[in-house]
């Protein structure tokens, strides 16, 4: 019977990599999709789709992320994930407006250029004068591509600046791609040791995951026939009634699923790390000040219950009583 997770085994590195590489590969499909040459109306509608899927999608869950890390690494709290999740939908606002800017951008100078392209459809002359006039579209090439580059590097910064306390979504989106163009050769020598622990983690997570799997399989099988459990465990095949294997395959679905998730909450962690150093780097901001929510005012109802709570026990310790 294949444990899960022993996939890797025979090539652990590459199985790493990939995994570790695929929130940014989950970012650049839709994107490359989106600005691929002669792709087409619809499969252009698609990249788009599922970049504003990522962007709400992520927006919530890598805002909540983010806070949680950056609680405990600041404040040394531990922060429930209900709280978390109550920041990530207060703060929607910015945290879906700072990776927009950039696509806005990006959309904005690719119909710049559209325009020049018009030209090409002018019979005999449209060509050479579209070639007299490159420069434009190719300078306006050169803007989207770094927007493109700062929007894939900056994505998981942004959602840390917001959960740190920036002001606003332009505020969030300044600091990410100031920090990068200030400390890029820094911060990819910083990579290497997160990248390192990210392997380990990954490991390690997926050997639990195997482990949880494997030692449940053996356990049933100690009662149960083996040549049953090894189907529905392995997923060679099916055994038994459709039921039993539908209900076998979700239950082992979501332990890979939890196992899957690792890496995308490592991601965003890491991101938030990445932007306290860079932040104390360039801005001298200590490591601790990140905005906590305050505490909202107490009513004119719950004062006075205190005060009601508070004068018999004066009272009672007056003197001589």
């Amino acid at each position: 019977m294949r444990p899960l997770g022993l996939v890797w085994a025979e090539s652990p590195g590459t199985f790493a990599t990939e995994r570790l590489l695929e929130p940014i590969r989950l970012l650049v499909s839709p994107l490359r999709a989106l600005v691929e040459p002669g792709a087409g109306w619809g499969r252009m509608l698609h990249g788009l789709i599922g970049l504003l899927l990522l962007v709400v999608i992520w927006g919530i869950c890598g805002g909540a992320i983010a806070r949680i890390a950056l609680v405990q690494i600041a404040k040394q709290r531990q922060m429930a994930i209900a709280e978390a999740f109550r920041f990530a939908f207060r703060s929607a606002i910015p945290l879906f407006l700072a990776p927009l800017c950039p696509l806005l951008g990006l959309v904005f100078c690719a119909l710049v250029a559209a325009a020049f392209g018009a030209l090409y459809r002018v019979p005999v002359i449209g060509p050479p004068l579209g070639g007299i006039l490159l420069f434009i579209p190719l300078l306006l090439g050169l803007v989207m591509m770094m927007l493109a580059a700062g929007l894939v590097a900056g994505w998981p910064l942004m959602h840390a600046a917001v959960a740190a306390g920036a002001d606003d979504a332009l505020d969030a989106l300044s600091r990410s791609f100031s920090y990068l163009s200030q400390r890029l050769g820094a911060l990819a020598v910083l990579l290497l040791p997160i990248a390192l622990q990210g392997f380990v983690g990954l490991v390690l997570v997926e050997l639990l995951a195997a482990g949880v799997v494997q030692l449940t399989a053996w356990s049933l099988a100690l009662t149960a026939p083996f040549d049953l459990i090894r189907p529905l465990f392995s997923g060679e095949g099916t055994a038994g009634s459709t039921i039993a294997t539908i209900l076998h395959t979700f239950w082992l679905a979501a332990v890979r699923l939890l196992a899957h998730g690792w890496v995308y909450s490592f991601t965003w962690s890491a991101a938030a790390l990445l932007y306290l150093w860079l932040r104390n780097d360039v801005d001298s901001t200590p490591w601790t000040e990140i905005e906590l929510p305050v505490a909202p005012p107490k009513s004119a109802s719950s004062q006075l219950r205190a005060a009601t709570v508070q004068e018999p026990a004066a009272s009672g310790s007056a003197p001589g009583s």
